[in-house]
């Protein structure tokens, strides 16, 4: 029996064309699916952490699904980068000597990765400026 490939609903057939009451999509032959069974979407990650470090610029120009997948990694660094502070923090209470270096850089590249999911929240979700929408010129 023919299904709609994102709801797996029965479809409807009307003059030689294919048609899914919940969605109210039109469907082409290639998109039908079979009892029941819906179209397998593929979910592998478009991007790494490397890619956190483009201009603002640059990921204006990235898809929503590139800068969602971003936006999940920046914040488990970012969980990373709190704890490893939280680390230099005590250890630097507890011992004598220069580690103060150690502890600057925890906090910079804490503060850093703290920054970037405010950057990328902005882009994915764009702010008002006055009564018009940040539009991203491609």
């Amino acid at each position: 029996m023919p299904t709609c490939p994102f709801y797996g609903s029965n479809i409807e057939e009307r003059e030689h064309r294919y048609h899914c009451r919940f969605c109210d999509l039109e469907l082409l032959d290639n998109e039908i699916q079979q009892n029941g069974s819906r179209k397998q979407i593929s979910l592998d990650e478009p991007t790494s952490l490397e890619a956190a470090e483009l201009s603002t610029r640059d990921l204006l120009g990235k898809d929503s699904y590139f800068l969602t997948c971003l936006l999940q990694l920046v914040r488990q660094e970012r969980t990373i980068s709190y704890h490893d502070y939280l680390l230099f923090f005590k250890k630097a209470r507890h011992q004598e000597g220069d580690s103060l270096d150690d502890d600057r850089n925890a906090g910079r590249r804490y503060e850093y990765w703290t920054r970037k999911p405010w950057i990328l929240g902005s882009v994915v979700v764009p702010f008002r400026r006055g009564s018009q929408m940040l539009i991203c010129n491609q």
